[in-house]
């Protein structure tokens, strides 16, 4: 999973899957992309990254935007309630 600091909300998806496909093999791109409103830090300035762990990609336990690679289609969906669900239950493999 990719995380991305995206306060204003402006991230083109489109153009990020663009930019992913341009510059890294298939192997090495992000199964998930978050979009993050905002970054929990640490007293020292360090990222909370045990927090988007445990939330993982169910989108019922975060209000960020989080998409999801689809293969077959060659483009990032975003990960709704159902489609959380296809892909635990392996309708949807990732």
């Amino acid at each position: 999973m990719a995380a991305i600091l995206d306060p204003e909300e402006k991230v083109d998806i489109t153009r990020l899957m663009a930019g992913v496909k341009k510059t890294l093999p298939s192997y090495a791109r992000p199964i998930f992309i978050r979009i993050l409103r905002k970054i929990d830090l640490t007293g020292t300035y360090k990222l909370k990254k045990n927090d988007l762990q445990d939330q993982g990609f169910n989108p019922s336990k975060f209000s960020d935007n989080i998409y999801y690679l689809d293969s077959t289609k060659g483009t990032y969906e975003k990960v709704t309630k159902d489609v959380y669900d296809k892909i635990n239950d392996g309708t949807i493999r990732v």
